[in-house]
């Protein structure tokens, strides 16, 4: 999800287990720009909920 920075605490409120991380030098298609340090976002934010 597109979100400007100043709002992530407030989507972060609205959707539960939520996490927002901002991957600094990156424009709006983190998954082709920077597809490693997404992996890694979405794999650490996976493996958190299956700990809970």
């Amino acid at each position: 999800m597109l979100t400007p920075v100043r709002r992530l605490p407030e989507v972060e409120a609205l959707l539960g287990p939520a996490r927002t991380h901002v991957i600094e030098n990156c424009g709006h298609m983190a998954s082709y720009e920077r597809p490693a340090d997404v992996a890694d976002v979405f794999t650490t934010f996976l493996t958190s909920l299956s700990e809970h």
